[in-house]
């Protein structure tokens, strides 16, 4: 390696570094911007179609080119950056009004694939990650029933999948509330259960739905009776 070459990993790795600590991603086309390989307005002009290719617009040839893309991946492996492909579309079209009209954006004077996607390709940094996983999840608890304790368990046998314990006595069991009914159910109708799995939440939401069946019916057969008494006097 040539001391220019050196200098340009340099900038490279230091681009990579800055990218991530302060997005939590990096793109190839970001990296050329940041070391000067690539000016905002020719980026701007490729995405809106004004470029047939982006390599015509990068101020380096294309062996430095390709030497950054390697530099990029070569950071992206020591650093155990996430690779992530990106379809680039070509901006200014209206996806809505033309759904067909979708153009996919070429990156390389030769259009070969595996450098087509060299460029298509982002890298995410381990924080980026986590906090993606945490928002998922806070997502997935957003979603899940509420629920308390094990004393209304029904006795369906169910088996945790975590502990393979009874449901009502497992102790390794996360304990959730679950609400029976809409928002403006009663607090008398409130059930409580102990799920470690989503499946017992289904059983569990089965049966609530059947007993208030039978309740509903039960009324209804009790009113029919009283109104048929009240008619024979």
């Amino acid at each position: 390696m040539n001391k220019n070459d050196q200098q340009l990993q340099v900038k490279v790795h230091s681009a990579m570094y800055t990218l991530i600590k302060e997005k939590g991603i990096a793109s190839p086309a970001e990296v050329f911007i940041t070391i000067g390989a690539l000016s905002t307005e020719d980026y701007e002009r490729w995405r809106f179609g004004k470029v047939d290719y982006l390599e015509r617009v990068c101020k380096i040839n294309l062996r430095k080119l390709s030497f950054v893309n390697h530099e990029i991946r070569a950071y992206a492996r020591k650093h155990d950056l996430k690779p992530s492909w990106t379809f680039y579309k070509r901006w200014g079209t209206n996806r809505k009004s033309n759904p067909g009209n979708t153009v996919k954006l070429r990156f390389s004077k030769s259009g070969d694939e595996n450098i087509e996607n060299q460029y298509a390709t982002h890298y995410v940094g381990q924080q980026k990650i986590t906090e993606a996983k945490e928002r998922r999840k806070a997502r997935q608890l957003e979603a899940e029933p509420d629920v308390t304790n094990h004393n209304a368990v029904a006795d369906t046998g169910a088996k945790c999948r975590a502990c393979r314990g009874d449901m009502r006595t497992a102790s390794g069991c996360q304990p959730f509330l679950y609400k029976a009914g809409g928002k403006n159910t009663p607090a008398s109708r409130l059930a409580t259960l102990t799920i470690c799995t989503r499946v017992l939440a289904r059983i569990f939401v089965v049966r609530i739905a059947a007993q208030n069946t039978v309740m509903l019916i039960t009324s209804a057969v009790t009113a029919k009776g009283a109104l048929s008494v009240a008619s024979s006097f």
